[in-house]
């Protein structure tokens, strides 16, 4: 499996444009690359936590990136994890992460469920209340959004579901890029699974967003990596090293789940 992340600099509450500018990046990607998957960052429509009127720039119900997305997919033959958007639905707004198939279908759709509460996300956004995993090409995956990256329980709960790939569509901060690149490469070891890290880059309302986007084998090395500004990442995934390295060192079966209740 092939994979490009789209390390996206995206404007604050100027939705149009950064539908635009995601659009012509995934062309590019898929031109310049032949990915099987792309891949975009958090919030690219809105940007995180903007200053400003939220609600008014969100999208409402994902109608714009299943809009947007699928005839994309479809046309290019190629599979989309369109990061996440700031979401308007019933009322709440949601951090809503959006997956397409090659056929243009959305197969999956996650409402992050672990808002970043030193930013005040909690208060704006709502949590979702359920995990997904799906499948691309075959291969099991999973999806995760930014924060959730310091919640070692939805990793292995994904990867005892049978993921092998999980994706992370991210607003970091470059003021934390090492928390970024140890709990990255921690998340990939500890779970013997490929993490597909797409982080924004740039410098919106006063926080600096570090890029840093990063592709992990299971053994937590490097396979691409991004670095501050706008770019596109890509590396392949070599699939069938997961089963040699989950029978040389049994993690999932040595555990003792009796033991980890509270």
């Amino acid at each position: 499996m092939k994979v490009s992340v789209i390390q996206m600099n995206m404007r604050s509450l100027e939705s149009k444009a950064n539908f635009d500018r995601a659009e012509a990046l995934v062309r590019r990607a898929v031109g310049e690359n032949g990915p099987d998957v792309v891949v975009l960052p958090e919030t690219w429509n809105t940007g995180f936590m903007p200053a400003g009127d939220l609600a008014a720039s969100c999208d409402e119900n994902a109608k714009a990136v299943r809009a947007r997305f699928s005839p994309l997919a479809r046309e290019l033959n190629v599979n989309i994890v369109a990061g996440s958007v700031s979401n308007l639905r019933n009322g709440k707004i949601y951090n809503t992460a959006c997956v397409f198939d090659r056929a243009g279908a959305c197969i999956a759709e996650y409402d992050k469920t672990h808002p970043f509460t030193p930013m005040g996300e909690h208060e704006v956004y709502t949590p979702g209340d359920h995990l997904v995993t799906f499948t691309l090409d075959g291969v099991r995956c999973g999806l995760l959004i930014c924060y959730e990256v310091r919640f070692p329980e939805l990793w292995r709960t994904l990867a005892l579901r049978g993921a092998e790939v999980v994706f992370l569509p991210a607003q970091w901060t470059a003021a934390r890029q090492y928390h970024w690149e140890t709990l990255t490469a921690v998340r990939a070891i500890e779970n013997q699974l490929f993490v597909v890290s797409c982080n924004a880059c740039g410098e919106r309302d006063g926080t600096l967003y570090g890029g840093f986007s990063r592709i992990l084998d299971p053994l937590g090395a490097v396979l691409a990596q991004g670095g501050g500004e706008e770019e596109i990442v890509t590396a392949d995934l070599d699939l069938s090293s997961i089963a040699p390295l989950r029978k040389a060192v049994p993690v999932f079966h040595d555990r003792r789940p009796e033991l980890y209740r509270l």
